[in-house]
Parts: C-alpha cells; structure tokens; sequence
C-alpha cells in the first residue's frame, strides 16, 4: 500500500506463498478516504463491503460473469480513457446478499 505524498510504502506483507491473495485484504489497514486497487484475485465481496463500511473506497476488476443492474450512468470525459462510470446493484444469488451497497463502477 502506498501513500502518494511519498515514496515509502505505508504496508507491505511478504508471505510464503501459500496464503491465496483475497486474505491479505484481512490485514490491509483501512483508511476513511482511501481508495484501494486491486486485481480479480481479491474479489470476495464480504471483505470490499468491509473495507466500504470503514470509509475505504475500491477499484477492482471484475470477473465477466459479474452480475448486475446498471441503477445510473454519469458523462465521463472520455479522452482520460474512461469508458463509462456507473452506480452499479449486484443481482447474482450470493453477490447482492454479500455486498448490499450500490457500487461505483469505472471502466
């Protein structure tokens, strides 16, 4: 985890490789304001609704099978090369019970 206003990691965890990477969300520290991003790997919608809950915001990607309803749309400003940013509700069985919150989603 970096802070931008330096150059010195702010957390770093090295493991022996046996721990799947969803579990280092467990003992990341969570900052109000700060905005995490991750890869599919960290994928596991209990933990990003924690890491919401305690004031963290995430940027993640998702997985093609993803299931959901787009709620709004905003206008982006697509020569930054974004694509759309959306509030996003989760709809798959499991998902909508994990992570009950609207998403914000950027692609």
């Amino acid at each position: 985890m970096m802070d931008l206003q330096g150059a010195i990691p702010t957390f770093i965890h090295i493991s022996d490789g046996k721990m799947h990477d969803v579990n280092i969300l467990d003992m990341i520290p969570i900052l109000a304001g700060s905005i995490y991003i991750m890869d599919r790997g960290y994928l596991d919608f209990e933990r990003l609704h924690h890491l919401h809950s305690q004031g963290g915001r995430f940027v993640i990607r998702a997985r093609k099978n993803l299931q959901y309803y787009r709620k709004s749309s905003s206008s982006v400003d697509f020569s930054n090369g974004l694509q759309c940013d959306q509030i996003i509700r989760l709809t798959g069985n499991k998902t909508k019970h994990r992570y009950r919150n609207p998403c914000d989603v950027f692609a």
